[in-house]
């Protein structure tokens, strides 16, 4: 089982990608913005990170830089 962040501004997307997930077993933290992606990411160090390239307050790719 694997700890997977997901941030993306979209409600549906998160809850499209946490379904998919959890029915894998995964644990799923989420965000709807990158600073809150990037506290998130900071306090818990998931495994995994999805981010959506466009996000309120910061891109994807400055996330997980």
């Amino acid at each position: 089982m694997a700890i997977v962040l997901v941030v993306d501004d979209s409600l549906l997307a998160r809850h499209t990608v946490r379904l998919a997930l959890k029915s894998q077993a995964h644990e799923v933290l989420e965000a709807s913005d990158g600073i809150a992606g990037l506290l998130i990411a900071r306090a818990c160090l998931p495994d995994v990170i999805i981010a959506a390239e466009h996000l309120p307050a910061t891109s994807g790719r400055s996330l997980l830089a």
